[in-house]
């Protein structure tokens, strides 16, 4: 039977993979995938227990065993998730992070996406029916159906295809709202301005080293076209510094109070959105507090403008080809 102070453990390891969330989701073609269902599928694993050989574009590979992939998402819409009482395009993914455990080296890894990346993919209307296919940004597979957890499944399954119909095994989305009450729960974070706000907040100035309030804190993470020159590449760049100086002060608060944990915990929750058990998400994060970090791939593309007046990212078929070897399979030795 559970204590309260295994209940109080479990929270705290659901806060940490809360946090670690939030630096996933303030991180921030080649090969697509196009989904060919009219509802969301359920996904097989395609080789974490198979010695099969495969061939990612031209080299040789085994499926890696004893790995679990996860996806955090940002999702760009205000206050609590809630239904989106009409099928407009809002509530997009801004912000795509994978995060791969490596069970039997004991190490984990990272890759971020990015949201402009153009993917095809299946659109639905509001009550979650295929009308049809596209080619455009992956951040637009959240905006599908009326509940966020329905884009969340799509984003999901577009995510699994694209990474070579890797299986995913959990998911956590979390609102972009949630960056004002994290920031005001960790007393500000301080960061140096290096971009031009000018346009976008000018209490934000080039030069100066800033203790962020909440409403600035929102503006430095959230804030992409009228800022430096516009792409989303620079926001994540900003999302990387200051989620790093976040983690600092998160951790040195959880280890100086219990307490802490608790009111993190009943401020995000609400923000939350998860396919995870409570006791799934403690065991990722008992994990991750005892696993070695290693650096992850990084996806290499081009940016332009498109015809509709909205970026779109190109990733190189072999930096995609080299990332998914690289997080998913072994190569054959010749």
């Amino acid at each position: 039977m559970s204590t309260y102070k295994d209940n109080k453990k479990l929270k705290k390891n659901l806060l940490i993979v809360g946090i670690i969330l939030v630096i996933g989701v303030c991180f921030g073609v080649g090969m697509y995938f196009l989904l060919d269902a009219k509802e969301p599928v359920k996904l097989t694993s395609k080789g974490t227990e198979s010695s099969e050989i495969v061939k990612i574009g031209n080299v040789k590979c085994t499926p890696k065993k004893d790995i679990k992939t996860y996806l955090f998402m940002g999702v760009d819409q205000r206050g609590e998730l809630t239904k989106i009482k009409k099928y407009n395009g809002t509530g997009q993914c801004d912000v795509l992070k994978v995060l791969v455990l490596d069970d039997k080296n004991k190490t984990y890894k990272t890759l971020t996406i990015n949201r402009d990346t153009m993917v095809d993919m299946l659109v639905y209307n509001e009550n979650g029916e295929s009308i049809g296919e596209m080619n455009g940004q992956i951040a637009l597979a959240h905006a599908n159906g009326d509940v966020a957890d329905f884009g969340s499944k799509v984003t999901k399954e577009v995510v699994s295809k694209f990474l070579n119909r890797q299986v995913i095994d959990g998911y956590i989305a979390l609102n972009m709202d949630s960056i004002k009450v994290l920031n005001h729960l960790a007393d500000g974070v301080t960061v140096k301005i290096t971009d031009d706000f000018s346009k976008s907040d000018k209490t934000l100035k080039k030069g100066e080293t800033v203790k962020l309030n909440d409403n600035q804190a929102y503006h430095y993470v959230h804030d992409r076209k009228n800022v430096a020159d516009g792409t989303n590449e620079n926001r994540m760049a900003r999302q990387e510094i200051y989620l790093n100086e976040l983690k600092f002060t998160y951790m040195d608060k959880f280890n100086k109070s219990n307490k802490f944990v608790e009111t993190v915990y009943k401020e995000v929750e609400k923000y939350m959105n998860t396919d995870m058990s409570l006791s799934k998400m403690s065991k990722v994060a008992l994990k991750l507090s005892k696993y070695k970090e290693v650096e992850g791939p990084t996806l290499e593309g081009t940016s332009k403008m498109g015809d509709f007046g909205f970026m779109e990212f190109r990733v190189d078929k072999n930096s995609l080809n080299n990332a998914i070897i690289d997080l998913f399979y072994d190569k054959v030795e010749k």
